[in-house]
């Protein structure tokens, strides 16, 4: 995410042209906003708060299936040694960085219908896995090296995803679980 900062340098003849600055805040959002289960149903984040995960079927008036309540993960960074950058933007735009992470970075449904929900931590990344009811099955350490920020798929006992190495490169790897 970016936050604009506008100013004004004097031009000839009295005019004013707008500078225009950019402070990088790094933000991830998540991705997807929501998944389909194999009911047809829908998971994703309620409109009135994006920590409740609700199960809806979808339609005109969708209706309210199950709700999964996500707790808040503090951030990692501390609100002393965040981004040098946002000491020169105002306040303002500085209480727009969040203290949390979002609330979760991705959902998944596997096929016996369990949705997982992938969140940041400050240990590292963590899976919770909750049945279509929305009652909590399980919660996993993510596995090394895994990142969650790619396309991934959960089947079959296997978490099936990419790993990046020192130069970039993509690799596509399986991971078990029970």
């Amino acid at each position: 995410a970016y936050v604009e900062r506008r100013s004004s340098a004097a031009l000839e003849g009295g005019q004013r042209a707008p500078s225009v600055g950019y402070a990088v805040i790094p933000l991830k959002l998540q991705t997807p906003a929501y998944t389909r289960d194999l009911e047809g149903a829908e998971w994703g984040a309620s409109a009135a708060d994006p920590a409740i995960l609700v199960r809806r079927r979808p339609g005109a008036c969708a209706q309210e299936l199950a709700r999964v309540r996500l707790r808040p993960v503090p951030s990692r960074v501390p609100d002393a040694v965040r981004a040098p950058e946002l000491l020169k933007i105002s306040e303002e735009f500085r209480s727009l960085v969040p203290r949390e992470y979002p609330p979760f970075q991705a959902l998944q449904v596997d096929e016996q219908n369990r949705l997982w929900v992938v969140r940041n931590t400050t240990t590292g990344v963590r899976i919770e896995i909750s049945d279509a009811k929305g009652t909590p099955v399980s919660v996993l350490t993510a596995p090394s090296g895994w990142r969650p920020d790619l396309p991934f798929a959960v089947a079959t006992g296997r978490l099936v995803g990419f790993t990046t190495d020192a130069d970039g490169t993509r690799a596509l790897v399986s991971w078990r679980y029970e």
